[in-house]
């Protein structure tokens, strides 16, 4: 049970800002024919599968290359945003501020795992070679929602933009 003096605790605070998203509509609908494809960036449009949302702006993702190579696993950063913590603790911050940034990187990650659980299929947008510090994969993420004969695709970036999952500059 979290001290009431100190505010709700991490998992209170997360679940809270959860369940503030709750009906809201979480699609920023692309259609096929407006996905940024260029000449420059064609070929690196990729297929892939959610293993897994490790938090709000990290995903395990098998990635199809195409071309009878394997699919492979990767760890996928989103490319352009930047959610709060649910591990790292940036260096100097408090312990109050601590509870509530990782609860809003609770509130992030529950709200991408609905959006892509694992088995979901995606469509990434590979940024080149660009990696980040840590090795992952740089990518936009967007979702394929079925609407019929017509191609529509979730925008992930702008999806988590619009519902105020992204730190504050990012």
């Amino acid at each position: 049970m979290a001290d009431s003096s100190r505010g709700p605790g991490i998992w209170e605070a997360g679940i809270q800002e959860a369940e503030m998203t709750e009906g809201v509509e979480p699609k920023i609908l692309v259609p096929w024919e407006a996905l940024p494809i260029t000449r420059e960036n064609f070929f690196y449009w990729y297929k892939g599968v959610v293993n897994r949302v490790v938090d709000g702006d990290t995903y395990i993702v098998d990635v199809d290359f195409g071309a009878r190579i394997i699919r492979q696993r990767y760890e996928v950063r989103g490319f352009g945003y930047d959610t709060y913590e649910r591990f790292r603790r940036p260096l100097g911050m408090s312990d109050a501020d601590w509870m509530i940034h990782q609860g809003r990187g609770l509130a992030a990650f529950l709200f991408v795992q609905s959006m892509m659980p694992g088995g979901s299929p995606v469509v990434l947008l590979s940024h080149r070679d660009e990696g980040d510090k840590y090795g992952r994969l740089l990518a936009s993420v967007y979702i394929p929602v079925p609407a019929g004969e017509t191609k529509v695709y979730i925008d992930l970036t702008a999806t988590l933009r619009e519902n105020k999952f992204l730190k504050e500059g990012a």
